[in-house]
């Protein structure tokens, strides 16, 4: 399974204040952020996909409101998961609904010639409504649902392209990334997830640098 880019337009992003950061992260909705462990044996048969994670800062899109207007933040984390700063995203013509509050979390990372890129892990809010325990199946629904919605927002937009991961279907050997799907991937991979489409379980992580085996097929 690869899905395709979408994009999102960003220019004189504007760096808040940390007093201002503070008045607007009182209103960051509460979730957690989906459990994560480390391979230490054979996968079990809940997990039916795997997703390239990029090298890159973690950080948060959040639509939401700021006095008047609809606006589009950025928001950095740091190790600790804690925010770290915030920018607002100007010059986006935002649907009003998205700003009843959609969240989503990914890394920001540079691809080589290309400039940098958002990529998007997950999603935890969409229009106000908290999916942050849905599987993930529903969630790609909601991706999917906000990509083709709002073309203006994702798709006529250059300037800080925003794509989900490549992902494909778990191979019988779960530390492949097979070679069709190698030749495809645009960024520098720090680690590969499974991930089940339609159980909530953990998301498993097999660093790239030492367990991942190039497919030689």
């Amino acid at each position: 399974l690869i899905i395709n880019n979408i994009h999102i337009h960003i220019s004189n992003n504007m760096t808040i204040s940390q007093n201002m950061m503070d008045k607007i992260i009182s209103r960051f909705p509460p979730f957690e952020l989906s459990y994560e462990t480390i391979s230490h044996k054979k996968v079990s048969t809940d997990y039916n996909i795997t997703l390239a994670i990029p090298y890159g800062k973690k950080s948060y899109i959040w639509f939401t409101f700021y006095k008047d207007s609809d606006v589009c933040f950025l928001i950095d984390i740091g190790r600790d998961k804690k925010i770290t700063s915030m920018k607002i995203l100007t010059d986006i013509d935002i649907p009003h609904q998205l700003s009843y509050g959609t969240i989503i979390y990914g890394s920001l990372c540079d691809i080589t010639d290309n400039g940098q890129y958002f990529v998007i892990e997950d999603i935890f809010y969409s229009k106000g409504i908290c999916i942050a325990k849905q599987p993930f199946n529903e969630k790609l629904g909601f991706l999917f649902d906000l990509c083709n919605k709002n073309p203006t927002l994702f798709s006529q937009n250059k300037t800080l392209p925003i794509l989900l991961p490549v992902c494909w279907s778990l191979p019988d050997d779960y530390n492949i990334i097979p070679k069709n799907i190698q030749e495809q991937i645009p960024y520098v991979v720090h680690h590969i997830q499974h991930r089940s489409l339609h159980v909530i379980v953990p998301y498993i992580n097999v660093p790239f640098t030492r367990n991942i085996i190039p497919s030689s097929t």
